[in-house]
């Protein structure tokens, strides 16, 4: 479940899923396919030859939908 948002999860408070859904999978999964590691927390140190990818991706995957990036 590390990709799945937690409106996918079952967490009502946070809505229903929406096109904001896709880009918290997004980000997890590009975290993945940067770094190799698990996206289950992301580490600043693994993208540190590249902070403002790190801030967007950070941007990606906040919990609540409303904080996350616009598409």
């Amino acid at each position: 479940m590390d990709y799945a948002p937690p409106e996918q999860q079952g967490v009502t408070r946070y809505g229903k899923p929406s096109a904001k859904s896709d880009v918290y999978a997004f980000g997890k999964t590009l975290y993945r396919l940067l770094t190799g590691e698990s996206p289950q927390t992301l580490h600043p140190k693994r993208l540190a030859s590249a902070p403002e990818l790190f801030y967007l991706l950070c941007d990606c995957v906040e919990i609540e939908p409303e904080k996350r990036l616009d598409v």
